[in-house]
């Protein structure tokens, strides 16, 4: 049955609070919708929008879009009008559309402070007219949301709402283009599947049921395969975290983004068995969690200094290169095998990117353009997914490799030209 949403309706902006569940916030911590103290808690709304500001790097942008083209909603905020406080609703689908503008209006306070000093000042003129113009801006988006159009989510009770909620969300931000991040879209997963596991078993041990699997993927308009695995690397992100988290070096915490390295060892399968990460597994086992934490997480990863064996997620894809080249009974290689989990304390810091560099050297050996064949590949099949976790790093890379690209070509060229 699907959710039944109202006919375009105008709400009070005020009258719209952030849903402190919303998966985007990437928190455990999930209150749920029963207790609407805790919902509209002023502190936890605070909370949910700096939250929401600090996790999504494109939230100024979209901000500066509302004020240079105006308010115009194209999709409209789906909210939930709580039955404990009429005339209070949750914003369940908008939130960062909702952050931006109340980013707004907190900036529009801001820059009439700041006119009335440039005027007390005598400042420039030209300083003084830009001022008003952007003060004018910010008004006209306040004007025209101040009664904002959205659509209700019809639903008498919380029970209701957290039925029909997964399927809203899930066919929004999991196969849609307005994606969360890979680990919200997981964590959501995750979640989900705790509570049916939960009405179904009550307080048994959490396990896979393929039923329940099954259930969940046809809400979210996600394949068995792939729930299964984004339910998987949530879990066993989550339980490492916990457990390793206070062994991180000192004033480090573990980010969104290193839930893909759990993404890396699912996708790949030399890694996959080394790691005994089972289709059944909702966590690593204690002594490959501890060979992770070596290799991965030990070492300092502020600045730019990485001292850790693996360096980044990505790793675990040139892994399982090494290892299928390895298979070919004609290269007569073991570069895989070098990486040894049963003695991880034996691989330095180095030791990657020395078996690397000796893999990549192998398969120079065997023909340049084979290899830039490869690599082309490669790089044409490299996920956004992969882009948007790695893009720190892998924008120096492509830069360095822009520039040995444009090197070699100028000496094949000095070349042909003698």
């Amino acid at each position: 049955m699907k959710p039944k949403l109202s006919t375009v309706t105008p709400l009070s902006f005020g009258s719209l609070y952030l849903d402190i569940n919303n998966p985007r916030l990437g928190s455990t911590d999930k209150p749920g919708y029963v207790n609407a103290a805790i919902l509209f808690d002023p502190q936890r709304q605070k909370d949910a929008q700096k939250a929401l500001e600090n996790r999504y790097p494109k939230l100024s942008e979209l901000k500066e879009a509302i004020v240079n083209q105006g308010w115009t909603p194209i999709d409209s905020i789906l909210v939930w009008e709580h039955p404990d406080r009429r005339g209070q609703y949750v914003v369940v689908e908008g939130n960062t559309r909702t952050t931006a503008l109340r980013q707004i209006r907190e900036n529009l306070v801001e820059f009439r402070t700041e006119l009335a000093n440039l005027e007390k000042k005598n400042a420039p003129k030209d300083m003084i007219e830009t001022c008003k113009r952007k003060i004018a801006a910010y008004e006209q988006v306040v004007t025209d949301t101040d009664k904002i159009e959205v659509r209700k989510v019809e639903v008498p009770d919380v029970a209701e709402l957290e039925r029909v909620l997964p399927q809203v969300l899930g066919v929004r931000h999991i196969k849609h283009p307005q994606q969360w991040g890979p680990f919200a879209q997981n964590l959501y997963l995750f979640q989900q599947y705790e509570k049916k596991f939960k009405i179904q078993y009550g307080d048994k041990t959490l396990e896979f049921d393929d039923k329940l699997i099954a259930e969940l993927a046809a809400i979210v308009s996600e394949s068995e395969s792939e729930t299964r695995k984004g339910i998987q690397s949530a879990s066993a992100f989550l339980r490492f975290k916990l457990r390793y988290e206070p062994k991180l070096p000192n004033g480090e915490l573990f980010k969104d983004e290193d839930h893909y390295f759990f993404e890396q060892i699912l996708d790949n399968k030399y890694p996959r068995e080394q790691f005994k990460f089972g289709d059944d597994d909702l966590e690593l086992k204690p002594a490959m969690e501890e060979v992770l934490f070596k290799w991965a997480f030990k070492e300092p990863r502020k600045g730019g200094e990485n001292n850790n064996v693996l360096h980044k997620a990505e790793n675990f894809r040139r892994w399982q290169e090494m290892s299928r080249y390895d298979a070919k009974p004609e290269n007569h290689t073991g570069f895989a095998a070098r990486l040894d989990v049963s003695n991880p304390d034996e691989a330095g810091h180095r030791e990657f990117f020395e078996i690397e560099a000796e893999f990549l050297n192998h398969k120079a050996q065997k023909g340049p353009s084979k290899l830039i064949d490869k690599l082309i590949a490669e790089l044409e099949g490299t996920p956004a997914s992969t882009l948007i976790n790695q893009s720190g790093h892998l924008r120096v890379q492509l830069e360095k490799l822009q520039g040995i690209a444009t090197r070699f070509i100028k000496v094949i060229d000095a070349a042909q030209a003698e």
